[in-house]
């Protein structure tokens, strides 16, 4: 495990954020859409339209609870998520490969099989219900819904990552290599071939045969599923490209800093509006003492910015995620992507001696892989 100030009661009460990709937007469209069709013109258009709505809110909210589940066992396991970015097929987690092993990713893989697979129970007993109360209104969504699970279910046996099989696909390949990189580099390989083949088929469906569910639902499920592991390979790549070098290599030893009795007013009139500077460590003889940035800052009422003092509004020290010069530059990158930060101060011999940007960091792995190419 690296260097950083990642302790057991964090892990216990690290919240995850979860995030939704854009491709959310047509997921809701095309849910709607098809909600919209299934019901007879009986029914008046703004209600089909508001059944259309309510479908994808389900079909949202199923995705989120299995995610929240396998985010549960996790924890139980120790396997820290640090943010979840939610697909149509379910949720891509950023997971630090300190917190896990081939094991238990091969037990989440499983897991989330397990977990799709009681979902579609649970729809289809609520289906049965509603078919015996004789409530057809919300029957027809339940049972529309059922079958979209269970095909939902059957799309995550393919071995494609980050699907679930394809995740147990990956922990056997790195069981067998002793390479976490290379086999997430593989299994995504597979992942975005299955998709580029669903795209190409869903199109087929659309044009020739007019299939407009089955090749929707495949197009999109492809176009998001090739999206995720383009994303996945681009941070193998720039991880690698930084592996060679350690945060001493890359950190910037100048660095903007504020006194915890500055005054917010000061620091937007003197150095946010002159140099453009949005991020500040406040530290005291050395010693870090939190940090501040542009979130912080606006968050100070106008008529309040000259009386309130940064340490009313820092983020304490014990809250800042920190590097260590010897520390690799990779860890530290992967460490600013997973969290969603632009910055990490450095710390030695409990002194700050410089901060990393990601921006930088970015530019460099940029740099570096284009040069050796």
């Amino acid at each position: 495990m690296t260097e950083a100030n990642i302790n057991k009661s964090e892990k216990k009460n690290f919240r995850i954020r979860l995030r939704l990709h854009y491709t959310w937007v047509f997921v809701f469209l095309f849910i709607i859409g098809i909600v919209t069709t299934q019901y007879p013109e009986s029914y008046s258009f703004p209600r089909r339209i508001l059944l259309g709505i309510a479908a994808s809110l389900v079909f949202l909210l199923l995705i989120i609870i299995r995610q929240l589940a396998l985010n549960y066992i996790a924890g139980h396991r120790n396997i820290i998520f640090r943010r979840v970015t939610l697909y149509i097929y379910g949720g891509v987690p950023g997971i630090m490969r300190e917190f896990t092993s081939p094991v238990l990713e091969f037990l989440l893989g499983a897991t989330g099989l397990m977990v799709n697979l009681l979902i579609t129970v649970i729809l289809y007993s609520v289906y049965i219900v509603l078919v015996v109360i004789g409530n057809t209104l919300f029957g027809n969504i339940i049972a529309w819904m059922t079958s979209v699970f269970f095909l939902f279910t059957v799309f995550h046996f393919i071995p494609a990552y980050p699907l679930d099989t394809g995740r147990i696909l990956r922990a056997l390949i790195w069981r067998i290599t002793h390479n976490y990189d290379r086999a997430t580099v593989i299994a995504s390989w597979i992942g975005q071939g299955f998709g580029i083949f669903c795209v190409v088929v869903g199109i087929v469906l659309l044009i020739l045969n007019q299939k407009w569910f089955s090749g929707l639902s495949l197009f999109l499920s492809g176009w998001a599923l090739s999206l995720a592991t383009v994303h996945i390979k681009r941070n193998i790549v720039l991880k690698r490209s930084l592996k060679e070098l350690t945060v001493l290599d890359v950190m910037s030893r100048q660095y903007p800093f504020a006194g915890h009795q500055m005054s917010i007013g000061k620091i937007i009139r003197e150095y946010s509006l002159m140099s453009g500077q949005h991020y500040f460590m406040v530290v005291a003889e050395d010693r870090l003492l939190g940090s501040i940035n542009l979130k912080n800052l606006q968050s100070v009422p106008r008529r309040l910015r000259e009386r309130t003092r940064v340490e009313k509004v820092m983020v304490p020290s014990r809250h800042i995620l920190v590097a260590y010069p010897g520390q690799s530059a990779a860890d530290a990158c992967e460490q600013m992507v997973e969290m969603e930060i632009d910055e990490m101060p450095v710390i030695e011999d409990g002194k700050v001696i410089g901060v990393v940007f990601k921006e930088k960091l970015s530019r460099l792995a940029t740099i570096r892989t284009t040069l050796r190419m």
